[in-house]
């Protein structure tokens, strides 16, 4: 977590403006000034990005928050904390995955986890979460469905358009995954080698970014040693797992089967 912070103070120093996902998508002409986008995907332990959403609040930051539906991620007393602080909260859903690609129960567990996430806070925008055991990409709902029916603004993946953001990930823990990054891809321009915190904090103060999009799983980011231990174990399990996969050319995508 002190890493974390001295990362956001790093663009505080150099004058980079947080937004939302919802203000970048509603913004109706280019940003004048220097611009970070924090995005956290709650995987797990909504408690850190409870912590990391204070954090971020005590140093002026808003940033946006994705929950899964499952029962040990959404807690409504964190949600509405956060969204309290200002931050955003969207929907991090898996329907297509979960329901192993049958789209017509796909769209009416969508429609019923979203209607429960917005019990607790506003939701405008949503992220796919991205399963590598599974066949089944999220985002493909979309081929079927149009999420504007949902009163929604935009998908994080789908919507944005990051051909002007320098785009980081610490999906694989590392700012630069490779095979160890099955779904997180975006269309960045970014050319940057950053293998650490360390470095990402060095590239920040040295070169002229203007617009940057910094994603993270809260589970990674601990106050306590005993729990980043605990996460690296974890990360180094599923990474070899993910590692095997790429190995074996995992289909990213498969044909929609509605019905």
């Amino acid at each position: 977590m002190e890493k974390y912070r001295a990362l956001c103070e790093a663009l505080m120093e150099k004058n980079f403006k947080a937004v939302t996902i919802k203000e970048y998508l509603l913004a109706s002409q280019n940003f004048e000034s220097k611009v970070v986008i924090f995005r956290h995907d709650v995987d797990r332990n909504p408690r850190n990005a409870n912590n990391i959403g204070e954090l971020e609040h005590n140093l002026g930051i808003h940033s946006t928050y994705y929950f899964r539906s499952i029962r040990n991620v959404l807690k409504p007393e964190i949600i509405r904390h956060l969204a309290s602080l200002g931050h955003e909260v969207g929907f991090h859903y898996e329907s297509l995955s979960r329901q192993k690609g049958d789209y017509e129960r796909a769209i009416r567990s969508f429609e019923a986890d979203l209607a429960l996430l917005r019990e607790f806070a506003e939701v405008k925008t949503i992220c796919m979460h991205g399963n590598p055991l599974s066949r089944w990409d999220n985002r493909m709902l979309w081929d079927a469905y149009d999420f504007k029916q949902f009163d929604l603004i935009g998908e994080a993946y789908l919507s944005m358009d990051y051909s002007d953001l320098i785009y980081f990930t610490d999906t694989g823990r590392s700012w630069n995954a490779g095979k160890l990054n099955l779904r997180d891809h975006v269309s960045s321009e970014s050319t940057y080698e950053v293998r650490s915190t360390e470095a990402l904090i060095r590239l920040i103060k040295s070169e002229d970014i203007r617009k940057i999009c910094i994603q993270t799983h809260p589970e990674r980011w601990n106050q306590l040693y005993a729990r980043w231990i605990l996460s690296l174990l974890q990360d180094t399990f599923f990474n070899t797992i993910k590692l095997l996969l790429s190995l074996r050319h995992l289909p990213k995508s498969a044909q929609p089967r509605i019905g």
